[in-house]
């Protein structure tokens, strides 16, 4: 049984099919209506996916994902190398800290129910001037 590019197992015959999968729940031949109309789903979906494939690939967003991957993925290698040094003034602390907030909470600080949390949340805000957001 394969799947084809969207991660979907294809039915489209019960050779397909697992043994222990009842046939008819997936392929009624009996009826020539039902199987013209299965017919003209499964084609209707075939072309929806050819569309949506030549829509993603014509607008560019495949391109735009790919290079949005790249830029993610040096910008975390940066946030590693910087969280591996030791700062040794108060402004690489800070730089710590906006590292922090930046990698693990997406630029937002939103403190959390325990005390000690929202102590860190805190710190954090006052030395990277990113507010702190308040429970609602």
């Amino acid at each position: 049984m394969g799947q084809d590019k969207h991660g979907l197992k294809t039915w489209r015959n019960n050779e397909q099919l697992p043994p222990s999968v009842p046939v008819e729940l997936f392929i009624s031949l009996e009826h020539e209506h039902r199987k013209k109309r299965a017919e003209e789903l499964i084609a209707a979906l075939d072309g929806y996916r050819a569309a949506y494939d030549r829509a993603l690939r014509e607008s560019g967003v495949r391109a735009a994902e790919r290079a949005y991957d790249e830029v993610t993925d040096r910008r975390d290698e940066l946030l590693e190398e910087m969280m591996s040094m030791k700062p040794t003034m108060l402004n690489g602390v800070k730089v710590v800290a906006s590292t922090i907030v930046q990698r693990c909470w997406y630029g937002q600080i939103l403190p959390e129910s325990t005390e000690g949390d929202k102590e860190i949340c805190a710190l954090l805000s006052h030395l990277t001037g990113v507010e702190m957001k308040r429970a609602a």
